[in-house]
């Protein structure tokens, strides 16, 4: 699977591009593959196998031979397995790879992997990666209703031999309706929630309600929330969550794959 861009040539050979994303194309049986009518110009070419390592190259248009050579280099590949608690393996679970890389004046030197399909496991919760660099690689397992993991692999000779195993754990979620103090529901309404994560450290997440006041956060850990009001501005300014009929700050504990229903009222 190949794509290409755009690009420029300066006078220190550096390239940037400057023009559309061109439609990717799959080569055929024999490695073959035909990009008409492209003007002339600089194009970086970007080739993804599921066996072999990303190529690019930064391509003349017009070429010097009428066909032109992509040498592919054969990658490794990892094998993954992916259950929940039970052991009962979890299909469709969406997985993201990112590798170091040396980026001199950047912060993060983590890029993602491009790959030439979607990667998820199938139904037996098993998935397998070709085509990667021998080096660490960071992986990111995401699954509506369960808990995002990341787990960092040593992709390399002994990887090959390996079955990478992973748990995801369903979440817990917090639903209900929030109520202004006259009774009418508080649409489209700030919620704050707050809770100290496995390493101790304070976090917390934003949204806002639906048109009928309605909420829900999740999926979460078993641990202690609380729900506070984020807003700073405007005509809830100060107004403190609380449980519907009163009572002090909303404080929910919950259990691991519970759902609370609560409904909350803002009041002074």
């Amino acid at each position: 699977d190949w794509s290409s861009d755009v690009c420029s040539s300066d006078l220190a050979g550096k390239t940037r591009r400057t023009g559309r994303r061109i439609r990717s194309r799959r080569s055929n049986e024999e490695g073959l593959f035909v990009t008409p009518d492209l003007a002339a110009g600089f194009y970086r070419v970007q080739i993804t196998s599921a066996d072999h390592l990303v190529f690019e190259q930064i391509l003349s248009v017009p070429t010097a031979t009428e066909v032109v050579d992509f040498p592919l280099q054969r990658g490794e590949r990892i094998y993954l397995q992916v259950t929940d608690e039970d052991g009962n393996p979890i299909e469709g679970v969406r997985v993201r790879l990112q590798v170091e890389k040396d980026r001199p004046g950047r912060a993060n030197n983590w890029v993602s992997v491009p790959t030439p399909s979607r990667l998820s496991t199938d139904a037996n919760g098993e998935l397998t990666i070709g085509g990667l660099e021998q080096a660490p690689h960071q992986i990111r397992l995401q699954k509506r209703g369960y808990h995002e993991q990341e787990a960092l692999v040593e992709v390399g000779i002994s990887s090959r031999s390996e079955v990478q195993r992973y748990v995801l754990v369903q979440g817990a979620y917090i639903s209900g309706t929030l109520f202004l103090a006259n009774g009418e529901v508080a649409s489209r309404q700030g919620l704050a929630i707050h809770w100290v994560n496995d390493a101790g450290d304070p976090r917390s997440y934003e949204l806002r309600t639906g048109r009928d006041g309605s909420f829900r956060f999740g999926p979460f850990k078993a641990r202690e929330y609380l729900i506070s009001n984020p807003d700073t501005e405007g005509s809830t300014a100060g107004l403190q969550v609380r449980q519907l009929g009163g009572g002090g700050p909303v404080s929910i504990l919950l259990q691991s794959k519970q759902t609370v229903e609560v409904d909350l009222e803002l009041s002074p």
